[in-house]
């Protein structure tokens, strides 16, 4: 006889337990995210996750994309800093893209780091008499990856659940950071052998979402990668990420990185003298040294899509760790100029003038970044309690503006 099930107290929810065994109680659980990773800048950390010290969540899927030269592996490798992390997995299909000298160049210990190579999605076999490339299952795929007559590639999906399966079963309890650079140059089996994909990108891609999501917080996994982008030849749409639609939706955060060029330099700590010895460099044998990146948060699940980024990337440091961070809380308010002096009264209590900030920060920067973190979310209270008595004509407004 099968054991009667315990009472909840309420006839209706004993009545529709009955049926639906696997039910839960929507106000007993707590998928919120209290603890993000660190991109090594505050202004980028901020605009993604209302936090200074953290940007991409734990436990959660994160998208960073752009044109090239935009840091995306650089990011990856400055993510690698954060100490929580004790081993990264970087799926590489760029074929050298994250070489140990990456890591060397930002800092990044790369003793922590594995590069797996990657080419499909899904697994295939290499006929040694012809060459044919044939898609295969996980069931079909052999623990010896050769055999007299075939070589065996497992896919990225088969790697990334076999791991994620592998961390649950021996409860695995460290973090791991997954990184799949770049997904943009995955194929299809049929692709690689030299078919028509026939959608078959697109499939893959939300079997990979959806045969992952899932496993990532018992895991104590977090994945993060990166796309290319393409001109979609849309004047409204403009560059967007390849993949379609799995790649926009799955994320619990996407972040679209964009290179500027020189004269953009109203986000970032430069002054016209280094603004002008920067644009002499890029013309001289020397070269350039600075890069301008903005950073816009195009999908978030905590509260800061539409928001906006902008650091400094130099050629001898990587990420700048304090660039933009002065603009930015321009924008929130919290830095106010009179004359040719600034004053941020959440943090001194005196005038300063803009060439002093970063020194004058960084004297007591633990201490600083504590007190600007609270400044941030008060403000952010006050913006939120302006947007909530918008009054209706505002709404006209709004249209007619845009």
């Amino acid at each position: 006889m099968a054991a009667k099930k315990q009472s909840s107290g309420n006839a209706l929810d004993d009545l529709i337990a009955d049926e639906f065994a696997e039910m839960r109680d929507l106000s007993k659980e707590d998928d919120s995210v209290s603890d993000f990773l660190t991109t090594g800048n505050y202004a980028l950390n901020y605009i993604c996750s209302k936090n200074l010290r953290g940007a991409i969540p734990l436990h959660r899927i994160t998208s960073l994309y752009g044109r090239s030269q935009t840091g995306k592996s650089l990011l990856i490798a400055n993510i690698n800093k954060d100490p929580r992390i004790k081993r990264t997995i970087i799926f590489e299909s760029e074929g050298g893209g994250n070489c140990r000298s990456l890591f060397e160049f930002v800092k990044s210990p790369y003793e922590k780091v594995r590069i797996v190579p990657i080419q499909t999605f899904t697994s295939y076999k290499i006929s040694k008499k012809d060459g044919t490339i044939t898609e295969i299952s996980e069931k079909e795929l052999p623990a010896n990856l050769e055999s007299d007559t075939f070589f065996y590639k497992r896919g990225l999906i088969s790697m990334i659940k076999g791991i994620l399966n592998k961390l649950i079963y021996n409860h695995n309890e460290e973090e791991v950071l997954l990184a799949i650079d770049s997904l943009g140059n995955v194929k299809s089996v049929r692709q690689l052998a030299g078919g028509y994909d026939m959608g078959m990108t697109g499939q893959n891609l939300g079997d990979l979402f959806s045969s992952i999501d899932s496993l990532l917080e018992e895991a104590h996994a977090t994945l993060v990668f990166t796309n290319k982008v393409y001109n979609s030849m849309d004047e409204y749409t403009g560059f967007v990420q390849k993949g379609g639609e799995s790649v926009v939706y799955n994320p619990s955060l996407s972040i679209e990185l964009t290179n500027l060029a020189m004269n953009d330099t109203n986000a970032v700590e430069l002054s016209g003298k280094e603004v002008d010895d920067e644009k002499l460099s890029r013309k001289s044998a020397i070269g350039t040294c600075l890069s301008i990146v903005r950073a816009r948060v195009t999908k978030s699940r905590f509260g800061t899509t539409n928001k906006n980024a902008t650091y400094l990337m130099d050629a001898d440091f990587g990420i700048v760790q304090n660039s933009g961070l002065f603009e930015m809380l321009k924008d929130y308010g919290l830095c106010t100029k009179s004359g040719s002096m600034y004053s941020i009264p959440a943090l001194w209590d005196k005038a300063f003038y803009k060439k002093d900030f970063l020194k004058l920060f960084e004297e007591k920067e633990e201490e600083n970044v504590e007190k600007l973190q609270k400044a941030l979310e008060n403000r952010e209270e006050e913006l939120k309690k302006i947007r909530q008595n918008l009054d209706v004509n505002d709404i006209n407004e709004a249209l007619a503006d845009n």
